[in-house]
């Protein structure tokens, strides 16, 4: 039987670190250790700004009453020499022809280990079976502060750009050039939106660990933050992560849309765990395209964002204004996906994890994903009064990203009554209070992308669908083995339908 190429691969990688002198010291691992450094530096720098500070240099550069974002502030870094020789792997002969294909767009930690392979084995393999072929590897950046339409109309743009370069270096025709597309995570959602809203040219779709329809972990993080160590750049509390996501397009069009559903195909994703044993829905009270009338709200506890959040730079903070441009990017959020719906690319390939299904019998872990959003209550006491959740200034509550916590107003009252008795009757405990806590992840997945954006994607088109046991969680879905196994076996099919004629 014949060796796959990502067996040939494994196979080489392993060769490599075997051969490598103890005595030695590798170029690689010591780049490695800057790359590192650099890393840790940039976000000590990052994780000392406060919320209304990451949002000056994310959002927008004005310091006061930033109600919306400012689409010129950020742009996609192309990398420059020093770039490709400190953090890549790229050797310096190949430097300029990497940049040039894009490889300096985007986050190398993640994808530049797969583009190698792409290139490096994948390309050899296929011009092989294919000798009148000539393949190449390139690569997209977007920026996830502005929408998946932008970011999709900056994807067609590059292209056509590189399909030209193709088509002027081999002296073929434009549409002679042939594409098929591999995306990552909301970078999906962005390509589909640039096939079948812009009409962008391609061949094929590979998309891998996409949240389909938006993920409930959106929801999650405005009112959780970010674990580690994605908190450190992305925020590990409500305040720093609603400061930066609640302006983020591309972050907004993240959150369930009209057609979510959960592992089980249930949309009913959002609901409260009543200490009596009942449950109260919120996301049925809002039913298809009326779940963006529940994301307008913001002063409710369970809301998405409250509004104080979104103006940490106010000092005022009435709020009339960021009520009113939230309620704006929610509306463009709607817009987005009534526009793309269910529609895909006609040759669309789904990949993704099923880490921890049920039927496997294994413990989620890591790749515990959140499918649903339950608010549950639970009873504490504290020796210190507990204030209002939407005080963004409230570090005893913030503090403690673990727990979201909620205290209604009688209770705050009572509460507070008790520490103010038990100052001067030093017998008496101060009362204990409920809170209601966002329970943790339960749902098969890769850690981000719950097992139903792939099992029950609405689509008004055929797609394929694969399910696979991934060696990684979400961030690194592609530089999984069994992964990149499908991706080769899909890659070689749709090349040889491309190649025949037969899409």
């Amino acid at each position: 039987m014949s060796r796959s190429v990502v067996d040939r691969w494994v196979e080489q990688q392993t060769m490599e670190k075997e051969e490598k002198s103890d005595e030695i010291v590798d170029r690689e691992e010591v780049l490695q250790k800057l790359r590192k450094k650099i890393f840790y530096q940039d976000i000590f720098n990052f994780i000392k700004l406060d919320h209304a500070e990451r949002k000056q240099l994310l959002v927008n550069d004005k310091k006061e009453n930033v109600i919306d974002r400012n689409d010129d502030l950020l742009d996609v870094d192309s990398g420059d020499d020093e770039y490709f020789r400190l953090i890549t792997t790229v050797k310096p002969i190949d430097a300029s022809d990497r940049k040039q294909n894009g490889w300096g767009e985007v986050l190398w930690e993640s994808y530049g280990p797969t583009l190698v392979f792409l290139e490096s084995m994948m390309v050899p393999h296929l011009q092989w079976k294919h000798r009148n072929i000539k393949f190449s590897t390139f690569a997209i950046g977007y920026n996830w502060m502005q929408s998946n339409r932008k970011s999709g109309l900056r994807i067609k743009r590059k292209v056509e750009e590189y399909k030209q370069f193709l088509a002027e270096r081999h002296q073929l025709e434009f549409d002679q050039i042939k594409v098929i597309m591999i995306t990552h995570s909301m970078g999906g959602i962005a390509t589909r939106s640039a096939c079948v809203l812009d009409d962008m040219e391609c061949d094929a779709v590979i998309h891998g660990a996409m949240p389909t329809h938006g993920s409930p972990a959106t929801y999650y993080n405005a009112h959780c933050g970010y674990p580690l160590p994605a908190s450190l750049a992305l925020g590990g509390d409500a305040p720093n992560v609603s400061a930066i996501l609640g302006f983020c397009q591309g972050g907004l069009e993240l959150l369930p849309n009209q057609h979510y559903v959960d592992s089980k195909g249930d949309p009913d994703w959002l609901k409260i765990e009543n200490p009596d044993g009942s449950n109260t829905s919120i996301s049925s009270k809002f039913p298809g395209i009326k779940i963006y009338d529940f994301y307008k709200n913001s002063e409710r506890w369970y809301d998405f964002i409250h509004y104080k959040l979104l103006a940490p730079e106010s000092k005022e903070n009435e709020g009339d204004d960021y009520i009113k441009a939230n309620k704006t990017r929610i509306a463009a959020t709607e817009k987005f996906h009534l526009d793309l719906d269910g529609k895909f690319h006609p040759h669309t390939t789904m990949i993704y994890s099923c880490n921890g299904d049920l039927q496997h019998q294994e413990p989620l872990g890591e790749f515990a994903s959140h499918d649903n959003c339950r608010w549950q209550f639970t009873t504490h006491q504290f020796s210190y009064p507990f204030k209002k959740i939407e005080d963004p200034n409230n570090w005893q509550f913030y503090l403690k990203p673990t727990y979201p916590v909620v205290i209604n107003k009688k209770s705050d009252i009572e509460y507070n009554r008790s520490i103010i008795e038990n100052r001067t009757l030093s017998s008496k405990q101060p009362m204990k209070i409920q809170h209601a806590v966002l329970a943790d992840p339960i749902s098969a997945g890769d850690g981000t992308v719950q097992i139903g954006s792939g099992h029950h994607a609405s689509a008004f088109n055929p797609i394929k669908k694969i399910a696979i046991e991934s060696e990684n969680t979400h961030q690194n879905f592609w530089q999984s083995e069994t992964a990149m196994l499908e991706l080769e076996k899909r890659i070689t099919q749709l090349t040889k339908a491309i190649h025949s004629g037969a899409i």
